[in-house]
């Protein structure tokens, strides 16, 4: 770890892009972040913006602002709720506050699957109803 947006008061010093990412987490009310399941977690990307974000924790920067978390495998019970815990964990160490289901389909989240079949993506019609709700 750099630690040097904690020295620079949340301001960092590689310039690659993820400034203009912050800047929009910083003017949102409400996150949305989603994430295919890859080894039973979230991709190395998505890992990689979480700790860039670090930035906007100096500061607080995300506390209180709502978060909800989606996530896609390919198949059932492939790493859906891991995932969807690597997002809440992520939002509650910046102090978010996390949606939860508004009927009991989706304790944690929105979890699909999404499979190719035949050349065709079957409907997930549960994990539709999980991100609906």
């Amino acid at each position: 770890v750099c630690n040097a947006c904690k020295k620079n008061g949340g301001i960092c010093i590689v310039n690659d892009g993820y400034q203009e990412i912050e800047k929009k987490m910083k003017e949102a009310d409400a996150i949305i972040v989603g994430s295919p399941v890859y080894f039973g977690s979230i991709t190395g990307m998505l890992k990689t913006l979480f700790d860039r974000s670090r930035t906007l924790r100096v500061n607080w920067e995300l506390k209180d602002k709502v978060c909800a978390a989606i996530t896609v495998g390919a198949t059932q019970h492939g790493g859906q709720e891991h995932t969807l815990q690597a997002i809440h964990a992520w939002a509650l160490i910046h102090g978010m506050i996390l949606v939860a289901d508004s009927d009991p389909t989706a304790h944690f989240g929105g979890a699909a699957v999404a499979k190719q079949v035949d050349g065709e993506f079957k409907i997930d019609e549960w994990g539709l109803q999980t991100a609906r709700s």
